[in-house]
């Protein structure tokens, strides 16, 4: 098990050492960020980094660059800005303010069985090449893993240094998802909802010829998505996106496709670079013409693309 050293403010955080140490971790503290490092081999070492402002990420950002070692934080403030810049720091997961200490545990697992430091976890990883994540979880993909989906949906959104996100797809089973460099930017993955992912080292899945094929359809898949956001006018670019969730994850209704996924407005409006206010108006008009309608409510919502000719026909029939 490696150990945990804590830099920066953790206050009012006993809920979360708590639920750390009965798991089997060792709690080390830091008298300012980085120091620990300085003073300590690297090996089986992960640092947890509370951060409330850009000055937190300084030492860690130039130690990440002169030993490469990583780190996860938490952000004890809303600052969509300074995620983006903790991204491009080196940290391997950033947790929102509002994050469960199983969030955190769920993380700090992840990392671990990533940097092979829980030699016993990542054994068995490496046998049953299977990872559990739950609706809302992030998925650190190291520079060598390829995650097959098995089960559930993943979304892939990009964040912009200005703290910009924007939503580049969902996937499903049968997907592969590989590793993105990160520039002035960084790829996120999130559990759309509860996934099981197999995961496999790169080295071994380029040998197989059937994964070429698979990730010639997610090269495509992307494409697709980059060129329905790039439609000069929005209303064809929302059209254009929940057509191709149809494609995707669409399933016959008596009025047409149901997209058997859950989508908000927000999520929708992070696809199409606009607003939520716009999507909102976008989609009242889709209802009113009959193109769009939703069935059930609230977390049960679901969009359904309607065969405009057979929807009135029906309506007309009542």
């Amino acid at each position: 098990m490696c150990q945990l050293f804590l830099t920066g403010n953790w206050s009012n955080a006993y809920h979360f050492l708590t639920t750390l140490h009965q798991h089997g971790y060792s709690l080390m503290w830091a008298p300012c960020t980085g120091c620990p490092i300085q003073c300590h081999p690297i090996e089986r070492v992960l640092p947890l980094v509370a951060v409330t402002n850009e000055a937190d990420l300084l030492p860690l950002a130039t130690l990440r660059e002169q030993r490469s070692l990583p780190w996860i934080a938490w952000m004890r403030l809303e600052h969509p800005q300074l995620a983006s810049l903790l991204y491009q720091a080196g940290a391997l997961a950033v947790l929102p303010p509002d994050s469960s200490a199983e969030t955190l545990l769920q993380a700090v697992g992840n990392a671990c069985v990533t940097l092979g430091y829980n030699q016993k976890e990542h054994m068995l990883h490496v046998r049953t090449r299977e990872r559990h994540y739950q609706r809302g979880d992030e998925i650190v993909l190291d520079v060598s893993d390829v995650l097959d989906i098995q089960q559930g949906i993943v979304t892939m959104s990009v964040i912009y240094q200005d703290g910009t996100e924007v939503l580049l797809g969902f996937y499903g089973s049968g997907h592969v998802l590989v590793h993105h460099p990160n520039d002035d930017y960084c790829m996120m993955f999130r559990a759309h909802t509860d996934i099981i992912v197999h995961s496999y080292p790169w080295y071994e899945v380029v040998k197989d010829p059937v994964f070429a094929e698979r990730l010639r359809t997610y090269s495509a898949q992307t494409a697709t998505w980059s060129a329905l956001r790039s439609h000069p006018y929005i209303e064809q670019r929302v059209i254009g996106i929940l057509r191709f969730l149809a494609e995707q994850f669409g399933t016959p209704h008596l009025y047409g496709i149901l997209i058997d996924i859950r989508i908000t407005h927000a999520q929708l409006a992070a696809a199409s670079s606009t607003t939520r206010g716009t999507i909102t108006r976008i989609m009242k008009e889709l209802r009113r013409r009959n193109q769009v309608i939703s069935v059930s409510y609230g977390n049960e919502e679901r969009f359904c693309l309607c065969a405009y000719d057979d929807h009135n026909a029906i309506l007309k029939q009542k």
